[in-house]
């Protein structure tokens, strides 16, 4: 068997709509513009999405297959995003506020000119561990989201003509909330441009040869959907790599405490600036989401049920919000993954594939990865090879451990108002990792001097930055690190750098734009 990825013989289907089906089947014509792509999705069965967000590494991949920033903004209610604002995590109420930020060594560069991020910042990150303080204030970002700006100076040079987005200096990395319905919508527009067929109809049967391969899709409506290759992107039905092929779920059950969740929608005063961030209030038996939208607030608790009622959940939303919320739909979760993303001729994607909980927007990116790393072990396609698809499926094991890691981090602090988070490391195995982390009595070196190596997806500053946030890192070890690094040469540009960094960050945050103000730009200019 040989598949000709540069002939339109070669017929891909795509099982489920929504984000994750639309970019695979986007994705997908981009690297090969003449296979046969079908999606197959159900007007009647939905897709989920309050309102999502995502990373910067994404906006990177929606633009290389024709979906620009400025289209989100006009299509799917788009907001910029600062990255994340984690409120109330030690139990301190609005006072314990801190941020993942999406990393600033752009904007730093632009205001010093001296290229001195890499090796200055680190160290004023670890003075402030030292002191007790929080790494978020000395962050650009966050001092733009306080404001609620977004890192952008206008360039009085633009050309009409061109993106609106184009018009813009762009001083760091930034990411968009969105309408997970409305970007569907214009996600399938833009595949409808591009020789990509959809199919409205619902998945009754699965046909393989024998040897397990997968060869068509039969409809209910009778219609058979010939196939080569599939994607599985049907959400958490995981119709195919899991009901089908039977593929193992690894739970996470035992590493990350939360497994059901509450969303909702909240009103956006317009009156009111757009928050370039999404916030994460944290709560008795889990956390709250708060994602803005041009219109409204996408919002949901995502908590423990063996430890709270779903009307006992309520009240507490209510209590907070200060309003009688309306839900439409909870669902339950089990975090995990597959143990393998590709079996015989299928790959799942999205949830069909992973999910763990929202914190830190994590999904859409492991669904663009899913089908960006099949590009470099395309072999798996092409002629079957099994040692290519245990290379990607290892790979994408990675992501996942990376990622419980990353996630499991974040409830680390200092909150014992509950049980939830009082008896987290009696009630939740912790991860190898963060067990080094516990052995190495919390020393931040740990993870600067190796450069963090363990983890390829989430980068050394976030941990150090949300470390510092959940007051995790060791004071001591600190002091003893940052002495080490104030010596010599480096000592005397520190001095003569750091009481720069924040008047020149005040000083560059007066010309940044107002969020809302932008966003009303690009959608005039569009």
């Amino acid at each position: 068997m040989y598949m000709d990825l540069d002939s339109n013989k070669s017929k891909f289907v795509i099982a489920g709509g929504g984000t994750a089906g639309y970019i695979t089947a986007l994705m997908l014509r981009s690297f090969y513009p003449n296979i046969s792509i079908t999606l197959i999705e159900s007007q009647e069965i939905g897709i989920l999405g309050a309102g999502e967000g995502t990373v910067p590494q994404v906006i990177d991949i929606l633009d290389s297959i024709g979906v620009p920033v400025s289209d989100l903004i006009k299509y799917a209610d788009a907001t910029i995003k600062n990255g994340v604002k984690l409120v109330n995590w030690n139990g301190r109420g609005s006072i314990d506020t801190f941020y993942s930020s999406f990393l600033d060594a752009e904007s730093v560069d632009y205001i010093d000119k001296t290229r001195l991020y890499y090796s200055l910042m680190p160290m004023a990150g670890v003075e402030a561990i030292a002191k007790g303080e929080n790494i978020s204030e000395l962050l650009f970002s966050v001092k733009a989201s306080k404001k609620n700006k977004v890192r952008m100076l206008k360039n009085t040079k633009n050309q009409p003509m061109m993106d609106p987005l184009k018009h813009f200096y762009i001083l760091g990395p930034y990411s968009v909330h969105f309408n997970a319905m409305k970007l569907a919508k214009h996600l399938k527009n833009v595949a409808l441009t591009k020789n990509i067929t959809v199919i409205d109809g619902i998945i009754d049967k699965i046909n393989d040869d024998k040897d397990g391969y997968i060869t068509s899709f039969d409809l209910k409506d009778g219609t058979n959907i010939p196939c080569d290759f599939v994607f599985d992107s049907t959400g958490f039905s995981r119709l195919i790599l899991g009901k089908h092929l039977k593929t193992k779920w690894i739970s996470c059950q035992e590493n990350l405490p939360v497994n059901r969740a509450m969303p909702f929608f909240m009103p956006l005063d317009p009156n009111k600036g757009i928050p370039p961030y999404t916030e994460a209030l944290a709560m008795k038996y889990g956390w709250m989401w708060k994602i803005p939208t041009r219109e409204r607030f996408g919002c949901g608790y995502v908590y423990d049920s063996r430890l709270v009622s779903d009307e006992d959940a309520k009240k507490e939303v209510d209590e907070i919000t200060g309003v009688n919320t309306e839900v439409p739909k909870m669902f339950s979760f089990d975090p995990g993954y597959f143990e393998k993303f590709w079996v015989k001729n299928c790959i799942a994607t999205g949830l069909a594939s992973q999910f763990f909980e929202p914190l830190e927007a994590t999904a859409i990116h492991i669904a663009a990865l899913s089908v960006l790393v099949t590009m470099v072990h395309n072999r798996g396609m092409t002629v079957r090879d099994e040692d290519s698809i245990a290379r990607y499926n290892k790979i994408m094991n990675d992501y996942n451990i990376d990622t419980v890691n990353f996630l499991q981090f974040h409830y680390l602090g200092k909150r014992t108002d509950t049980v939830f988070w009082k008896d987290f490391r009696t009630n939740n195995k912790l991860t190898d990792f963060i067990q080094k982390l516990e052995t190495s009595n919390r020393d931040v070196t740990q993870l600067i001097e190796r450069g963090f190596n363990e983890s390829s997806l989430y980068p050394m500053g976030l941990y150090i930055e949300i470390g510092s946030g959940i007051r995790y890192w060791n004071k001591e070890r600190a002091i003893e690190y940052f002495n080490s690094l104030n010596t010599g040469l480096r000592k005397k540009r520190y001095a003569e750098i750091k009481p720069t960094i924040i008047p020149d960050q005040e000083r560059l945050l007066t010309s940044c734009i107002d969020h809302r103000e932008f966003l009303d730009y690009v959608l005039a200019n569009k």
